[in-house]
């Protein structure tokens, strides 16, 4: 259907996020059991930590004001 072209040529084809894939199913009609099913065949998502407010876990900074730009 496409021909080779570097334009279609996807940069990291084997990287899925589990997450986004779970929204996209539910959302086309999948249960959510049946999505977590399939994003569990994703690496991903089975070494994920289930709980992030653990100690030692990544936390999301808050974000700083924007600063003036300088010319």
């Amino acid at each position: 259907m496409y021909e080779k072209s570097p334009c279609y040529e996807p940069i990291s084809r084997t990287f899925i996020n589990p997450a986004v894939l779970v929204h996209q199913l539910i959302a086309a009609a999948h249960t959510p059991e049946n999505a977590k099913a399939w994003a569990a065949k994703c690496p991903a998502w089975t070494n994920a930590d289930p709980d992030p407010s653990r100690p030692g876990a990544p936390t999301r900074q808050p974000r700083q004001p924007l600063q003036p730009a300088t010319r």
